[in-house]
């Protein structure tokens, strides 16, 4: 019996160890749908190495969640069950106008609701390219103001997705500042080759700040902007890979795709 107890902490360990080379992505998923998932509770349709789930609700649909308590006990429910599952859920938010003056009101109001025990971080999706032309040239300065005031307002962490090209050296400094935790750039690219080009290319995050890269499935984009075209199980086999390179990447943290909803609608 003695001999047999010595080998199973070994047997364990190669079975953990396994089945960690296959789940070693930590996939993340926008999910612009966020009440499906608070109502249907159905964390197992997920793909293997799904770990992170960054949920997005209508303002009518935030109203309904954080002014309900049934609402509120079936939010803790999906908390309860992606925790089981090894699974983070995580705050979207994305409107261009939150980075001037009057939607920034809007938005510290809607962070100051956030129910902070159900959600581990507050993802701000600010993209330039999505305001009028005549408000672009001073994206920069305006989207700090928003990121220092959302920090203090939130009660849980701040990370921001936005276009790869705003990665320059003061701009990721700045942020570092105003308390943003993590930097989402979206890199639409297919080729991986030039993904890891374009990530080598960014400066050095601060050591308290971790990097993630945003990948599309989108319907609507060309092949060599999505992956669409490839269908589920491609699409998973390339993200998996692009994650391997990019772990040699310091303070690198996961794969987002973008989106939950176009890769359902992909073919297998």
């Amino acid at each position: 019996m003695k001999t047999r107890w010595f080998f199973l902490p070994m047997i364990l360990l190669a079975f953990f160890c396994a089945h960690a080379a296959e789940d070693p992505d930590n996939l993340g998923w926008y999910a612009w749908k966020g009440m499906d998932w608070v109502e249907k509770q159905n964390l197992s349709v997920l793909p293997p190495g799904s770990r992170r789930l960054l949920l997005s609700f209508t303002a009518q649909e935030w109203e309904q969640l954080t002014r309900d308590a049934q609402n509120m006990s079936r939010l803790e429910r999906l908390h309860l069950v992606a925790r089981a599952r090894g699974v983070s859920l995580e705050l979207l938010l994305g409107e261009p106008t939150w980075v001037l003056p009057k939607g920034r009101l809007r938005l510290m109001s809607l962070l100051r609701q956030i129910p902070g025990r159900f959600f581990v971080m507050a993802h701000l999706d600010l993209e330039r390219h999505q305001l009028p032309a005549d408000r672009q040239g001073n994206w920069e300065t305006q989207v700090m103001k928003t990121l220092r005031e959302a920090v203090a307002a939130s009660p849980i962490p701040i990370a921001l997705t936005t276009h790869h090209r705003e990665l320059r050296p003061g701009f990721l400094r700045a942020l570092n500042k105003a308390g943003v935790r993590e930097i989402v750039p979206m890199i639409y690219v297919t080729n991986n080759n030039r993904v890891l080009e374009i990530v080598h290319g960014f400066p050095p995050l601060p050591k308290d700040m971790t990097l993630s890269v945003a990948q599309s499935v989108e319907r609507d984009l060309p092949r060599e902007e999505s992956s669409f075209a490839l269908g589920k199980n491609q699409s998973l086999a390339h993200w998996r890979a692009l994650a391997r390179q990019l772990r040699t990447i310091p303070n690198f943290k996961s794969i987002i795709i973008q989106s939950w909803e176009d890769y359902q609608s992909a073919i297998p």
